[in-house]
C-alpha cells in the first residue's frame, strides 16, 4: 500500500477485507501524518467543543467551538458555468469567495485549502489532490489527511453568504448524540455536503469504505461518502446556502454585499 504526500490514490494490492469492513490500515491512511488520534487535539482536550461533546452537552455557545475543529475548504474545480474563471478568487463585496469561506471558519485550529496555491486573508495549509481536479471526494480526502481535530468543517469556496454563526450551528448539530455530521440544506431543500460539519473519525471511515468499494476516489461524487453517514440537516435561514455557480448569482451577491464605503 502506498500514499503520496498530499495525494489520495492509494494502492489496493494489499487490501483483502470485504467491502463493508475496510482494512484498518487503509482507514489509517487518512489519519493525520503526525500520528495524532482523530479525537486528540494537543492542549485542547478538556475545554470548548471537545469538553462539551465528551460530556454529552446539549447547548454550545459560539465561543466554545475554539480550536477543536479543523476546516477543509475546497477551492478546485473547473467552474464551467463561469466560463472557466478562477471561481474562488472571484471578488464579492470586496473579498474573494475563498477569503469569505476562510473568514467563516476562522475559529478552526488549522485550515486546509485544497486547490492551487493562492493568496489568502489568513494563514492556511495548501494541499492538492492527485490527480489535480480529481473531484470533490478526492479533494476532501486530500484535506482530511491533515486534520487533527475531532470535528472538521467542510466548505466549498463559492459561498458568498457563509458566516461564522452558520459554521457554529453546523458544529453544534454535528456534535449531537448519535450524529456523524450536519449538512446545510439549500433553499430548494437539497442538501449540500460541501457546506457541512462532520466528525473526523466518521469521514475517515467513510473514505476508507469508499476506497475499498471503488478502488479509487477520483471522479466519485461526494455523496458516496455522505450516504454512509448518519447526518442531521440544518435548514437555510436567510439564504446563506446560495452558491456562486453562475455570473447571475455572482451579480446578485455583489449587489447584496457591497463593500463598505470609505
Amino acid at each position: 500500500m502506498y500514499l503520496c504526500a498530499g495525494a489520495v490514490e492509494i494502492g489496493l494490492e494489499q487490501v483483502e477485507s470485504p467491502p463493508h469492513r475496510p482494512d484498518p490500515a487503509l482507514s489509517r491512511a487518512f489519519d493525520s501524518p503526525n500520528g495524532n488520534d482523530a479525537f486528540a487535539y494537543p492542549g485542547k482536550a478538556e475545554w470548548g467543543l471537545c469538553a462539551w461533546w465528551r460530556q454529552g452537552g446539549e447547548e454550545m455557545s459560539a465561543d466554545d467551538t475554539g480550536e477543536c475543529y479543523d476546516a477543509v475548504v475546497l477551492a478546485g474545480g473547473r467552474a464551467r458555468r463561469l466560463g472557466g474563471a478562477d471561481k474562488p478568487m472571484v471578488s464579492v463585496g470586496g473579498m474573494s469567495l475563498l477569503d469569505r469561506a476562510l473568514q467563516a471558519c476562522g475559529g478552526a485550529g488549522r485550515t486546509m485549502v485544497v486547490g492551487p496555491h493562492r493568496a489568502t486573508v489568513r494563514p492556511v495549509h495548501h494541499v492538492q489532490e492527485s490527480p489535480v481536479r480529481g473531484g470533490p471526494l478526492a479533494a476532501l480526502a486530500a484535506g482530511v489527511r491533515w486534520v487533527r481535530a475531532p470535528f472538521v468543517v467542510v466548505l466549498a469556496a463559492d459561498l458568498p453568504f457563509v458566516r461564522q454563526e452558520t459554521v457554529t450551528e453546523l458544529l453544534r448539530q454535528a456534535a449531537g448524540s448519535g450524529t456523524e455530521g450536519a449538512v446545510m440544506l439549500e433553499t430548494q431543500g437539497r442538501d449540500n455536503p460541501l457546506f457541512a460539519a462532520y466528525r473526523t473519525a466518521a469521514v475517515r471511515r467513510g473514505l476508507a469504505l469508499a476506497l475499498a468499494r471503488h478502488g479509487v476516489l477520483t471522479g466519485l461524487p461526494i455523496r458516496v461518502l455522505t450516504h454512509s453517514l448518519v447526518l442531521r440537516y440544518v435548514p437555510d435561514i436567510g439564504g446563506v446556502s446560495i452558491d456562486c455557480d453562475t455570473w447571475e448569482v455572482v451579480a446578485l451577491a455583489r449587489a447584496i454585499l457591497k463593500p463598505d464605503a470609505g
